[in-house]
């Protein structure tokens, strides 16, 4: 922080602010200039503008070029927007104009470089990695008036944006001559790409500062705490009152992060980006939803494919901007988001949008929240506790079809409440038809909407995107009227499917010649999966396609619980499973060119360059069995990638770089010098720089006094950063989640599994004390057991049988736990719990417990408990177990012997009579070698359990030679 305002001028921060923005308003021609005077004269923005302006730009952008910039602007508006908002606090009051001029200058750039297409794209990518690091309010409002430091590094970072408008605008005003010469000697990188990393390095010192300001901030309340009546004495009115203010502030923003930290926007953003959909706004039932007077529900159904996602993003938008002060509450389902598919995940969401832009004062009324998580009852209990009384609300939901089932009862179980309260809730909801049918009882007042198949926005869209591809070239023609024929195929085949126009554009455009073009509309295909085995098929073609590469992609991803990064990914994909030796010469050199690879199935959020199959269908195609044997070599199984990123996720934390500690670097083993320069370099350049050095390296070949290593090195050790190894933090994250069906069978990664599992260096890696591993402990079983491992909970049972300890009352009630829970996600699972309790059955207290906890105690492998207990003349377990009426007494051990079979080869009467006590026992039930209790006792000798059995109804004809004394007795 110090080094970025030390490098600052030595005008006070507030001053250069106001420097910058008279000097953006020198480059405005006069009428620009009286426009930017009115809107610094008004009003400072509201949550509502930020939609507004995107909505502008885009609409002004489609008219020229047919592209959605508006999502990439979001989040630095969203920033100016909240700055504006406290700015005025160190400049004088509410008559200071920068609270709206910083917005007008952002708000006018825009609006002049729109209409310059290559230009507006490079400059909304500039804004939109500006945004991605810009300090957002949430980060530093709570200290804002505290911290003098603060308020200084606010000012400078804008001072930037400001200098960055102006040179966009700058290069505007040049001739077009000036402009081609700009572009060849400065190019765009070079003339703002100072700029963006200054922004990065004083948003950095901002984040430090606020949080610094709050630690101190909060020890200092603490110690005032204790003192209070000594410190109220000494503060003023105004201190005192601004000390309420932060506390009520903290408070606020401590209950909405226990509600919700879930970003989301990015998936609002991804489907904005799409395109724009306007077809329900004016249909009957979507205006008497929107206009009704009470609480209502409006749910739209579609086919797969046919822009439901499209429609939603495009409806937060037009609520925004129509009903600016209404509450609006929206959440996109993202198959590829494990968390996002979670019932407290959405409720949350929604509940901290909904209750975000209320006063902190409202908070006061509410007892105080810890830190931890609400729960689905107290989210939705004080939304309706704080929203204020019949204030207009939208909760707008898309892609509940990918929730499971049982986080959709939640869901549905909750919904309901919200039109049960004060306010004037509309409730919007979009997804495949079945949905609607399985639950839309739960929701009354309630409009439906299907999406017909014929849809004229199919049809502009189809013109838009030929359009757009003929502009900028992925789309090349010999013969201009092919164009109508593509056209025509395009809008007759699309049958209500937007995702299928999208991935033929994408298989048209990659033809070489007319003839190609036009034998593909001949034969287009008819559905979606046929439509992925077409390009599957066209992917196996080409010599340049690494099979086994694309299928470890589509794996991972397929298998992540949330979307990876390029680099994440990148990493993961050069892990070679039992392998802990890092060796970034397995990494893929340019992963977005294996990603590319596999064309229009996955797609790059150019956002956070997070990879995504194009469209949950794609995923689900991936993940089936192949119907074109071709294509077998991509398809994966689901099991399978998510046991194979388990071993990646335990390897990789086994890496001998982590050998100390997983969040901090120690020292090094000596490695080769190749191993050290190729890590250097990789850790230490960003890809496009390595060519460079390696051209250097051709130049520099036959210079004996250059010690490459050594200047890597240097280099190296000055740039490293913890952030390099990309991975890790996934890996910490869900290690575990992964590791659900690991097995002995797995042998090299099992014992590195078994490893993290007693690490206790290990920060962060545990959900519980890695003290309390010792493998049987009740804690970890207990984590076991609530989260579904079946591994922990086998790797348990397992040293269980092997000790000769006793079975804690606890563990025992987490075993009858793993039982009753049904648990199918583990092959061995009942075997081994079965095995433990068999074992401790001799202690007539724990059988006791079992036999009324209503647990199914037959065992799951070759002879059962009441078997077991027979043979070990156990009568006292046979009796309570009996005791159940549902025990299955006639079950079979792996020959085929029921209990009584073996209570008449032991020839014990007293376990024969006790058996035969229950009025379902099979008496003649056989053995695999078809012989009978009756043919046991009879040829064992046991003359009075013969003829015990032929009272209860065994059939004697079934023996061909009777022992002597036993014929007698009959």
């Amino acid at each position: 922080m110090a080094l970025a305002l030390r490098t600052a001028a030595p005008l006070k921060p507030e001053i250069r602010l106001a420097q910058a923005l008279s000097e953006f308003s020198a480059v405005l021609h006069d009428d620009e200039k009286k426009l930017f005077r009115t809107w610094r004269a008004g009003r400072p923005p509201s949550v509502s503008d930020v939609m507004k302006l995107t909505a502008e730009i885009d609409k002004d952008n489609r008219l020229c070029f047919g592209r959605c910039f508006g999502p990439r602007l979001t989040s630095i508006l969203e920033t100016v927007q909240q700055f504006s908002s406290v700015v005025d606090v160190i400049v004088g009051g509410s008559q200071s104009p920068i609270a709206t001029s910083i917005w007008g200058v952002l708000r006018m750039t825009l609006q002049i470089t729109v209409k310059f297409a290559s230009y507006f794209d490079n400059l909304s990518a500039l804004f939109m990695r500006i945004g991605r690091s810009c300090p957002r309010y949430g980060q530093y409002g709570v200290m804002y008036t505290k911290s003098q430091r603060l308020q200084e590094a606010l000012c400078d970072y804008f001072c930037i944006v400001v200098t960055v408008c102006k040179k966009a605008v700058l290069f505007i005003r040049k001739s077009p001559i000036a402009q081609l010469s700009a572009a060849i000697l400065k190019p765009f990188q070079s003339e703002f790409g100072p700029l963006e990393s200054n922004l990065e390095t004083i948003a950095d010192a901002i984040r430090e500062e606020a949080s610094l300001a709050f630690k101190q901030e909060v020890a200092l309340e603490k110690k005032e705490a204790s003192r209070f009546r000594a410190w109220s004495s000494l503060k003023t009115a105004t201190e005192i009152q601004e000390a309420k203010k932060f506390k009520a502030q903290k408070e606020k923003y401590r209950f909405l992060n226990a509600c919700s930290t879930y970003n989301h926007q990015a998936a609002w953003k991804r489907a904005r980006k799409v395109g724009e959909s306007t077809r329900v706004f004016d249909h009957t039932d979507y205006k008497h939803w929107i206009q009704a007077s009470t609480s209502s529900v409006l749910w739209i159904t579609g086919i797969l494919g046919s822009g439901k996602t499209v429609i939603t993003a495009s409806l937060v938008q037009e609520v925004r901007i129509q009903f600016p002060n209404a509450l609006l509450g929206y959440f996109f389902c993202s198959h590829d988001d494990a968390e996002s598919l979670q019932a407290k995940t959405i409720l949350g969401s929604l509940a901290r949008q909904l209750l975000s832009l209320l006063s902190p004062d409202t908070f006061a009324s509410i007892d105080t929240v810890e830190s931890d998580p609400l729960d689905n009852d107290e989210i939705v209990s004080y939304l309706h506790k704080l929203a204020p009384q019949n204030e207009q609300a939208f909760v707008i939901i898309d892609g509940l079809d990918e929730c499971p089932e049982i986080e959709l009862d939640k869901i549905f179980s909750y919904l309901p409440k919200f039109l049960q309260t004060s306010q004037l809730f509309h409730i919007f909801c979009s997804s495949r038809p079945d949905l609607h049918t399985r639950y839309r009882a739960s929701l009354p007042s309630q409009h439906h909407l299907p999406l017909p198949v014929e849809n004229h926005e199919i049809a502009q869209y189809i013109d838009s995107a030929l359009e757009d591809r003929l502009t900028t070239g992925s789309l090349c023609l010999g013969d201009p009227t092919i164009i109508l024929a593509i056209r025509q195929a395009l809008v007759e085949g699309s049958r209500g499917m937007f995702l299928w126009v999208v991935f033929q554009l994408e298989s048209i455009c990659a033809e070489l010649t007319d003839e190609a073009i036009l034998t593909a509309l001949q034969s287009l295909p008819k559905d979606l999966p046929e439509t992925f085995d077409r390009v599957l098929r066209k992917l196996a073609e080409k010599r340049t396609t690494n099979p086994a590469t694309c299928r470890k992609i589509f794996a991972i991803v397929a298998a992540a619980q949330r979307p990876l990064t390029l680099d994440e990914l990148r990493e993961a994909t050069g892990v070679v499973p039992g392998d802990t030796e890092w060796d970034p010469r397995k990494l893929i050199n340019d992963i977005q060119m294996a990603v590319s690879q596999c064309r229009s199935l996955l797609l790059i959020d150019e956002e956070d360059s997070t990879v995504h199959f194009s469209h949950h269908s794609v995923k689900q195609y991936i993940v089936s069995s192949p119907q074109d044997p071709s294509t077998r070599q991509f398809h994966v199984e689901l099991p399978e990638a998510n046991l194979t990123l388990g071993e990646v996720c335990v390897t990789y934390l086994n890496y001998n770089v982590f050998n100390t500690t997983l969040t901090r670097m120690g020292n090094h083993a000596a490695v080769q010098p190749q191993a050290i320069t190729t890590a250097i370099v990789e850790r230490a350049f960003p890809r496009a720089a390595v060519s460079k050095v390696a051209l250097k390296l051709l130049k520099r070949e036959g210079a004996k006094d250059f010690d490459l290593s050594a200047r890597l090195q240097e280099v190296g050790f000055k740039e490293r950063k913890r952030e390099n190894y990309s991975f890790l933090a996934y890996a910490k994250s869900f290690w575990l989640f992964h590791t659900r069906q690991f097995h002995t069978r797995r042998p090299a990664t099992y014992q590195l599994w078994l490893g993290l599992l007693s690490k206790n260096d290990m920060i962060g890696l545990l959900p519980w004390d890695p003290e309390a591993w010792d493998g049987q402990s009740e804690r970890v079983l207990q984590w076991a057991v609530e989260n579904g491992h079946g591994a922990l909970i086998c790797e348990i049972t397992s040293n269980l049988i092997k000790s000769n300890a006793g079975l804690p009352l606890r563990t025992l009630q987490l075993l009858i736990g793993v039982e009753t829970k049904h648990l199918q996600l583990y092959p061995d699972i009942h075997r081994c719990t079965a095995q433990v309790l068999a074992k401790y059955c001799e202690d007539y207290t724990i059988l006791s417990i079992l036999v009324d906890s209503g647990l199914n105690l037959y065992q799951r492998d070759k002879k059962g408990l009441l078997i077991s207990a027979v043979l070990e003349g156990r009568t006292q377990v046979v009796k309570a177990l009996l005791r159940r009426k549902d025990f299955p007494i006639n079950d079979r051990d792996g020959d085929g012997m029921t209990a009584l079979n073996h209570a008449a080869v032991r020839g014990d009467e007293e376990m024969v009579r006790l058996l035969l006590c229950r009025k379902d026992i099979d008496v003649n039930s056989s053995n695999n070698a078809r012989w009978t209790p009756f043919k046991h006792a009879v040829l064992a000798g046991h003359d009075r359990i013969a003829k015990i059995l032929v009272d209860r109804g065994a059939i004697i004809a079934r023996l061909k030679i009777y022992h002597e004394g036993a014929l007698k007795m009959v």
